[in-house]
């Protein structure tokens, strides 16, 4: 479930439901008790704006491009604030952040996340390694092959399934050599960020190489 603090929007794909809020408080309830009554037990609080997409397409790049280009903290920060006046009713439902810059993960950990979940593995910012001790939360490292609106066409490899497990054994080791232990850590093998379809079901249908890691994938 993807929220975001600058525009209501709600989509249905299969069986799967998104729902999204616009900056009013009970919005917010309302969004976070639909998503309870569906089962879910992770909420995510994205921070990139997603209003006004009217197609797949659009939808695609415009992510690509909020997401790789960088977007001032304090807007960030701004996008979840009424959201979290919401969270404190939830104690049974764990909320993440999703977020590359330190000071916004430290604001939504201090608000009440207790993931954090960085597209970049926290390799972005060199402080999100402290922010993640400070808090002792939850961090998901995904992988990422490429940067920007021309994110699918930086390709993995042949031996792509490989890269994708060797990088985030990097990651994981350097989390633990900064002190984050291993029950502390999420791994997740980034499906559609730098991978085509063939890739993706690949990953899907091989997804038992990463339990080697020993994470929660």
């Amino acid at each position: 479930v993807i929220m975001d603090g600058n525009g209501r929007w709600a989509k249905k794909i299969g069986k799967e439901r998104f729902f999204g809020h616009n900056s009013g408080v009970s919005s917010v309830r309302d969004t976070i008790e639909a998503s309870i009554d569906i089962g879910v037990k992770n909420l995510t609080l994205y921070v990139f704006s997603m209003e006004n997409w009217k197609r797949p397409e659009a939808e695609v790049k415009a992510l690509m491009h909020l997401l790789f280009n960088s977007i001032d903290s304090e807007l960030e920060k701004n996008r979840i604030k009424k959201t979290f006046k919401s969270l404190k009713n939830y104690s049974n439902v764990i909320f993440s952040i999703d977020t590359r810059k330190a000071n916004v993960a430290d604001y939504a950990l201090n608000k009440g996340a207790t993931i954090f979940n960085d597209v970049s593995s926290l390799e972005f910012d060199p402080e999100s390694i402290n922010v993640a001790k400070k808090h002792k939360c939850f961090v998901c490292l995904m992988h990422n092959s490429g940067n920007g609106i021309d994110l699918h066409k930086k390709l993995s490899g042949k031996n792509f399934m490989l890269d994708i497990y060797d990088y985030l054994f990097h990651r994981i080791n350097f989390l633990l050599s900064c002190g984050i232990p291993k029950s502390k850590i999420i791994i997740d093998p980034g499906i559609g960020f730098g991978k085509s379809l063939c890739q993706n079901l690949q990953i899907i249908s091989n997804i038992s190489l990463f339990h080697s890691l020993g994470c929660p994938i």
